[in-house]
């Protein structure tokens, strides 16, 4: 878990379900989900982090989160 991010719960890609909220309806800076199942470009596992500046989700892939990729990478502030 990224620094201050709060995780919220999982999140169905396939039926959209909790709908995701952005800045207007109440989404906040570090709000994680975790896809539980697949959908559109989500799969199982794959992490969604609002960033409020831009008011959108950061979609990190369950194929991204390897020990290499955390050792040779570098993780966004929240």
């Amino acid at each position: 878990m990224v620094s201050g991010s709060q995780y919220k719960g999982y999140y169905d890609a396939a039926q959209d379900l909790p709908a995701l909220p952005d800045v207007a309806g109440g989404g906040l800076n570090g709000d994680t989900y975790k896809v539980n199942v697949s959908g559109g470009v989500y799969e199982v596992g794959d992490i969604l982090i609002f960033n409020a500046s831009t008011d959108a989700y950061d979609h990190i892939p369950i194929k991204a989160v390897t020990q290499e990729n955390i050792a040779n990478g570098g993780l966004k502030v929240y």
